[in-house]
């Protein structure tokens, strides 16, 4: 089983969105995926599952009741499991997702926000608690890919997916502040790789919402010839294409990249990158 982690400690680099497409391409190519959402924001969850709000929260998302709950035969259980429960030895129980073959365990965005707030000085703790989690049998039985989608930071949730992880994806923007973050993006991964026994495979830096403008084009020039980030730059890269930014919503039709045409340039995109980490997971 391989478990891929996409961390960058820049926001709005388009993460989850590729976390997303990346479960898809994976689950539709006959890999068993499991999601992870490790984000407070939950919006790896709310794509793939419908989850439940508290209206006196504006980030208050939590997972819905888990469509096999049955109170009568599991009383030790409230029906509903989500990654923070991975880190408070409660049930985890994955959802079944619209799509097949991918499952599920959503975020529970004020849980996530506590454990965090909780865990700045024992980043090592949540580390073994994932690290048990993800060494489960049964795990390893059912599932071939697990994708990890974390928070746009260094937290402990991020260190821990990033401490037991098996291999990394960093999206980028071409712009000045995400690509200045690279470097320490990459001290940050040299650094765990320090105390891990297996090193956490860099799958590559992934340029994403590139336009053909001299500024990303020359961005991209400058990352590739850089000595500290050349030798990690994907050779595919996403383009900035409204498809991508209407595949993110949960009424979206069609509701995957995948089901446009075979001739869309963003499936096209979407799919040249899922070969591209498929080669670097599975040769």
């Amino acid at each position: 089983m391989r478990t891929l982690v996409l961390a960058q400690n820049k926001g709005g680099v388009g993460k989850t969105s590729i976390s997303r497409i990346l479960s898809e391409y994976f689950a539709r190519q006959g890999y068993h995926v499991l999601g992870l959402d490790l984000d407070p924001q939950c919006n790896y969850s709310r794509r793939f599952l419908v989850m439940d709000y508290d209206p006196a929260d504006p980030d208050g998302v939590y997972p819905a009741i888990h469509p096999a709950y049955l109170p009568q035969e599991h009383g030790d259980w409230d029906g509903r499991s989500s990654t923070a429960d991975i880190f408070t030895h409660h049930p985890t129980v994955p959802y079944p997702s619209w799509v097949n073959n991918l499952e599920v365990l959503p975020g529970h965005g004020e849980r996530l926000r506590q454990l965090e707030s909780q865990a700045r000085n024992d980043a090592q703790t949540m580390s073994q608690a994932l690290k048990t989690f993800l060494m489960r049998d049964d795990l390893h039985e059912h599932y071939d890919l697990v994708v990890i989608d974390t928070s746009p930071s260094k937290d402990a949730l991020a260190r821990s997916a990033m401490a037991v992880a098996t291999h990394l994806l960093i999206p980028t923007l071409l712009e000045t502040q995400s690509t200045e973050g690279l470097v320490g993006m990459l001290a940050f991964w040299r650094q765990v790789n320090r105390s891990r026994t297996a090193p956490l495979e860099i799958v590559g830096i992934l340029p994403n919402r590139v336009r053909s403008v001299g500024l990303h084009e020359g961005l991209l020039e400058g990352l590739k010839g850089h000595p500290g980030t050349g030798r990690f730059i994907t050779p595919v890269t996403l383009a900035d294409r409204i498809a991508f930014a209407e595949s993110d919503h949960t009424d979206a039709k069609p509701k995957s990249i995948f089901d446009l045409p075979k001739s869309n340039k963003a499936r096209l995109e979407a799919e040249a990158v899922g070969r591209y980490v498929h080669g670097k997971l599975f040769a």
